[in-house]
């Protein structure tokens, strides 16, 4: 799993990734299908994945700009969509690869309520 990701392609098939992480949606957005169901996500929303959670995605023509952080074991979380109101300060303290990163990023955001869609 690359870091910063640029997505262009229009469908990302299901598949799973070993590792809890979440991803920093910083421009664009994209639909989100998987385990926890259905979600629409945009600049400044965070998707939170639990290891081995299966989802596809489908990313309009404009594409999205993505920072995906590893969530380390001691940091319990519940999957979904939340929303950051700072998303340049995660930004400055995963790249200065600081130990309070992941701490910052869980704690500053609000987990919103799933919209089913399905």
């Amino acid at each position: 799993m690359r870091v910063w990701q640029t997505i262009r392609t229009p469908l990302i098939a299901r598949h799973v990734h070993r590792r809890a992480y979440a991803a920093l949606v910083l421009s664009g957005g994209y639909e989100e299908a998987g385990d926890s169901g259905r979600h629409r996500v945009q600049a400044g929303n965070v998707v939170l994945h639990e290891a081995f959670e299966a989802h596809l995605d489908r990313i309009p023509t404009l594409g999205a700009v993505v920072l995906n952080v590893p969530l380390p074991a001691q940091y319990p979380f519940r999957c979904g969509v939340g929303l950051v109101e700072d998303p340049d300060a995660i930004v400055r303290l995963v790249e200065s690869r600081d130990s309070k990163a992941v701490a910052a990023l869980l704690w500053s955001m609000d987990i919103k309520e799933p919209e089913f869609q399905d």
